[in-house]
């Protein structure tokens, strides 16, 4: 057995880089805000702070044209941000880390990012419970309602419609309470039970468009049942879409009270 190719090859297996892609924003503005922080108390040199952010925001830059060049060796977005940002303006720049852990880091590059979903999500809700009411309200067609795919009882097209409405508000209130319990920062727990360095959570937590703070520094690194949450709340939905999916499938057949474009 070749140990080198199965190291290589462990290595491919374990890294995240692929998936954790999508940290690369929440991750800069973590840390710009981080070292804002740092330079405002006195624990890091402000020049060192600006040569810090100001790499940051090339790294940003370039991140968006496309010409960031990861490294698969270094397995994950963080340490490839963070070497880009050493090797731009030397080793001074691993201050970049003082007073912070890899774990309420990467806690709080996810909070960022799943509050970006969730705010996206109940946007396109809205979205769709607007398009869905101006149909009620433009509808006064009489179909036929079903159980068991049989027609039963008549009902008004908007009555059928106004079902799922309501159905996908109350999935836009779930996200709502999810938000708030997601929209909490973490940042200052350190590894787990916080730094003796003089930091301000509350300025990195407004900076960074936090609602508050997660008080306890074990459940600010160790807690990720707002994932669970957010989860969970999408499954829901995704059911009440399937639902309104089945049915327009259903109208689109035989009973032909729809006609969907080919697109679709």
């Amino acid at each position: 057995m070749n140990l080198k190719n199965l190291k290589m090859s462990l290595k491919k297996f374990t890294q995240s880089l692929n998936i954790d892609k999508r940290l690369f924003e929440a991750d800069i503005w973590n840390t710009t805000a981080h070292n804002l922080m740092l330079a405002k108390q006195g624990i890091t040199e402000k020049d060192v702070a600006v040569e810090i952010i100001k790499n940051l925001n090339d790294a940003l830059e370039d991140f968006k044209e496309g010409k960031f060049k990861f490294h698969q060796e270094l397995e994950d977005v963080h340490m490839n941000i963070e070497s880009y940002i050493i090797s731009k303006g030397g080793e001074k720049c691993g201050a970049m880390h003082t007073a912070r852990s890899r774990n309420d880091q990467v806690v709080t590059d996810t909070r960022i990012l799943t509050r970006e979903i969730i705010l996206n999500t109940m946007e396109n809700l809205l979205n769709l419970c607007n398009s869905l009411t101006d149909f009620a309200e433009r509808s006064n067609v009489i179909i036929p309602g079903y159980t068991h795919l049989q027609q039963a009882m008549p009902t008004l097209a908007s009555h059928w419609i106004l079902a799922y409405t309501d159905a996908f508000l109350r999935d836009f209130e779930r996200l709502n309470d999810c938000y708030k319990r997601t929209n909490l920062c973490p940042l200052g727990s350190a590894a787990f039970a916080g730094t003796s360095f003089n930091t301000d959570r509350n300025f990195t937590a407004k900076l960074l468009g936090f609602d508050g703070l997660i008080e306890n520094s074990l459940d600010g690194v160790a807690g990720r049942d707002f994932i669970a949450e957010i989860l969970s709340d999408l499954a829901i939905l995704a059911s009440n879409l399937s639902r309104l999916s089945e049915e327009i499938i259903l109208f689109n057949s035989y009973e032909e009270f729809t006609e969907t474009s080919s697109t679709f």
